[in-house]
């Protein structure tokens, strides 16, 4: 079947020649028909149209919108800010629901990590103690003047070798 609506025929015939030589020939014929398409368009009594259902629907509620607001403008406009309104009121509530779904997942993931490394001693108290304040010297008990010292010279060790790298460039 041809798209625009036609159907062809092909015939193939072949002439043997003398000398061992052999010719095809090939005729086609084409017999066009009206389009069932344009048919039912111009046929009065029996219209189906060319929309599809959807598109139907859609353009009979676009001409009840016209409708309603050519009736009465002020009633449209308010109803239509209305539904403006409740369907960004819905998406806000479907992206506040999406983001409470993830912090759950990370929180959950976060706690599954946090029992998996949770470390414990041979009595079961946990290593980790974020309540610890970590070793405090006595009151009584003096600074070790290296504390003081390693510091100043590790420092003035880097100062010296970044103006030694810089002279050399």
């Amino acid at each position: 079947m041809d798209p625009i609506g036609g159907s062809s025929n092909a015939s193939r015939a072949e002439i043997a020649l003398p000398d061992g030589a052999v010719i095809e020939l090939e005729q086609t014929e084409f017999t066009a028909r009206q389009d069932t398409v344009e048919a039912k368009v111009q046929d009065g009594k029996r219209y189906q149209g060319l929309l599809s259902r959807e598109d139907y629907d859609r353009r009979k509620r676009r001409l009840g919108e016209v409708l309603r607001a050519d009736a009465d403008p002020e009633a449209y406009r308010r109803e239509k800010l209305k539904e403006a309104i409740e369907h960004e009121d819905a998406a806000k509530r479907e992206a506040d629901e999406a983001r409470r779904k993830r912090e759950d997942a990370r929180k959950e993931k976060r706690k599954a990590e946090l029992e998996a490394n949770n470390f414990e001693d041979k009595d079961g108290n946990p290593l980790w103690k974020p309540d610890d304040k970590g070793y405090v010297a006595e009151s009584g008990e003096t600074t070790p003047i290296a504390n003081y010292i390693v510091p100043v010279m590790l420092g003035v060790g880097a100062i010296g070798g970044v103006v030694a790298t810089l002279n050399a460039l």
